[in-house]
């Protein structure tokens, strides 16, 4: 043990010192980044909790597949109090024109007419007398780019995903619950995490409300530390639902002992598997309590359940950080590149990768760091606010780096008492920090 340790601080170390001898602004000394983390997660964490209070809306929503080819589907809104505007997201996950997807927006009023919707800007609609019903339709074309398809609503004549964020106006989203009637075609079926009531959906967050559809949806539901799992795949592939299971099971075990907190919310795994693609290829999305995987199925099952793993490492760290922290501004460096480093910390501990492979990932980030334009002209923060444009993969690697050398430094200062890891206890609980 004590071998394997100093093995890990000899190694990591080396590999530091070449990081920071030739990237002097990226290192961040252990005490500055301990006070950012208890500034953001001890001081500001509590005042999101309390504006987390805010009244919600109630919407009722009415979801119907038209057709797959092109992918079409109606959607009608009953508002719980009268509007005369909408407003569309535009933009999503380096996915653009989202806004223009909707057409044929109508309205209706009290005395039982309707008249169309005036479009006074891309995804901007305004009516002439305020009223709480409104109609339209969307196309939601199968994105060309595999990394597109597990950001945004799509349809294929197979399956398809709907997410209400990009369906429904994103003024009516924000801080909005509700109701949810998805209506799909003969021979397809739906899964979702959320409960079903009658003929609806209950959704305590709209923006969160994720449905897989599809002609041959397979599902199964499983209880894991404290939370009920659905695990679902859109089609038939080499791994079976008990191998997703067994999985799963092991990560959030894991996560749940890091972080001492446990998962409160129902949980859904839903898998995409892409036929003729290798399993290197791959998206993924965490909503809430739900996480989307499009992946390469074009291997065998071994090599397939091997990379499935290391992605679940990462995309199940998310249902932790940042979704079961009350946060409600951006911190993708910390979210994102924090999570890659933490995710790269259990797969070796869990064997899933060995630790020469640890040293050469870390490399691989700190060479794309290096080959990347002006890397060192914006702060974190600011790459954080771009990384759905231009910066998406430097924000990442850079702030992966920072989480490397702060694991490091603390490692180095304790002795090897404590990590990065035991921060996240702190995260959980400020009473520990």
């Amino acid at each position: 043990m004590v071998s394997n340790h100093r093995q890990y601080l000899f190694y990591s170390h080396l590999t530091a010192s070449l990081i920071l001898r030739s990237a002097r602004s990226i290192s961040v000394k252990r005490r500055s980044l301990l006070v950012i983390f208890r500034l953001i997660f001890v001081t500001v964490v509590p005042l999101f909790a309390a504006g987390a209070a805010e009244a919600q809306t109630k919407v009722k929503v009415k979801v119907d597949v038209i057709s797959t080819s092109p992918g079409v589907v109606h959607v009608e809104l009953e508002l719980p109090s009268a509007m005369d505007n909408w407003s569309f997201t535009n933009f999503y996950g380096g996915v653009a024109g989202l806004a223009d997807r909707v057409e044929n927006v109508a309205t209706r009023y009290a005395d039982g007419g309707s008249a169309p919707v005036q479009q006074i800007a891309s995804g901007e609609f305004r009516s002439a007398q305020r009223t709480t019903t409104l109609a339209y339709d969307v196309r939601i074309i199968e994105p060309a780019r595999l990394a597109d398809k597990s950001h945004v609503s799509w349809l294929n004549n197979q399956e398809g995903l709907l997410m209400m964020a990009d369906l429904l106006p994103s003024n009516v989203v924000q801080n909005g619950t509700g109701s949810i009637r998805l209506t799909v075609l003969e021979g397809w079926s739906i899964s979702t995490s959320a409960k079903r009531e009658s003929d609806f959906f209950v959704a305590t967050d709209l923006s969160e409300s994720v449905f897989l559809i599809g002609t041959s949806v397979k599902r199964m539901t499983k209880k894991i530390e404290s939370a009920t799992w659905l695990l679902s795949s859109s089609r038939e592939w080499p791994i079976s639902e008990n191998d997703v299971a067994k999985a799963v099971r092991q990560i959030v075990a894991e996560y749940t002992a890091l972080t001492g907190f446990k998962l409160r919310d129902d949980s859904a795994f839903l898998v995409i598997p892409v036929p003729g693609v290798k399993p290197e290829q791959w998206s993924a999305e965490t909503r809430g309590s739900t996480v989307v995987l499009l992946m390469g199925s074009h291997s065998d099952r071994r090599q397939l359940l091997a990379r499935l793993k290391v992605i679940l490492t990462h995309e199940l760290f998310h249902l932790w950080v940042p979704n079961s922290l009350p946060l409600s501004e951006d911190y993708a460096w910390f979210f994102e590149g924090f999570t890659l480093y933490q995710a790269l910390r259990t797969t070796q501990k869990l064997k899933l990768v060995d630790f020469p492979e640890y040293l050469r990932t870390i490399g691989r980030v700190y060479d794309s760091y290096l080959l990347a334009h002006d890397r060192d002209r914006l702060s974190l923060i600011e790459l954080s606010e771009r990384r759905w444009t231009s910066a998406k993969s430097l924000v990442y690697n850079r702030s992966m780096l920072v989480a490397f050398i702060y694991d490091l430094q603390v490692r180095l200062t304790s002795d090897g008492r404590t990590s990065l890891g035991d921060i996240y206890l702190q995260l959980f609980d400020p009473a520990k920090a």
